[in-house]
């Protein structure tokens, strides 16, 4: 097994199968549950992730726990996590998991927290995570298991059309009429992952002819994520080949 990563305000990213498993996913779900419940003790906590293949049964694992402790929560799927942000101040939720590795290549995989003021965890904020997370593991070792008070069990809300929302917000804030006389045609390497569920609704109110490269969201990276110029000749040959006017 490799070295144990440590969560930090950046979240906790490891290996899948590795140093990230759905142990791991739980322990952590339990002590991020336990302290958002010092503001609120029937917090609603928001899940999302991104497209990687590990991604589900993560939030399976996630969902489990929250069942068990009685969390009531919102399953949003695949949501690119500036949108997580977005729905959590929107709905006043009291945080948010988002499982992702970022710019990680494709073994890993993480999770990452977000407060109620929709922003992610602190240093001081992390401290007190990691307090919750080193008691469960005692309690783990101990053996003391937590069963699930059926009077008290989870809740599945309805889940809003969070990207759309979010795309819409975008539109109001700024010059969409100047933008759609310009008919742009833009290039967008969404590289399997979660902008394949914002962008072609946002690009479309824009009048901008989008061509898009990787837009299925499983996770199946064509090449590594990190935006170094060795990974996006795709992008750049895509552009070129296309006449885009851009590309991302």
């Amino acid at each position: 097994m490799s070295s144990q990563p440590q969560l930090t305000v950046s979240g906790y990213r490891g290996i899948w199968g590795d140093t990230l498993t759905t142990d791991i996913a739980r322990t952590y779900t339990n002590a991020f549950a336990n302290f958002v419940k010092e503001k609120n003790l029937s917090p609603i906590i928001l899940l999302g992730r991104d497209g990687r293949e590990s991604g589900e049964e993560i939030i399976e694992a996630i969902i489990e726990t929250l069942n068990t402790l009685g969390i009531n929560y919102i399953n949003g799927d695949i949501l690119p996590t500036p949108t997580v942000l977005f729905a959590v101040r929107k709905y006043k939720y009291d945080g948010a998991i988002i499982v992702t590795a970022s710019h990680n290549p494709i073994e890993y995989n993480g999770l990452k927290f977000v407060t109620d003021k929709a922003l992610f965890t602190d240093e001081n904020e992390v401290a007190k995570i990691k307090k919750y997370y080193e008691k469960e593991i005692s309690n783990i070792k101990q053996k003391e298991i937590i069963h699930a008070d059926k009077n008290n069990m989870s809740s599945e809300f309805p889940v809003p059309n969070f990207p759309r929302e979010h795309a819409d917000h975008i539109l109001k804030n700024i010059d969409v009429v100047s933008i759609q006389s310009q008919k742009f045609k833009v290039a967008v390497d969404m590289i399997n992952a979660s902008a394949c569920v914002v962008d072609p609704y946002l690009f479309s109110q824009l009048n901008i002819e989008l061509v898009p490269l990787n837009n299925i969201p499983n996770g199946k990276f064509t090449h590594k994520p990190e935006p170094l110029k060795e990974n996006l000749s795709e992008i750049a040959q895509l552009v070129k080949s296309s006449g885009s006017d851009v590309g991302f």
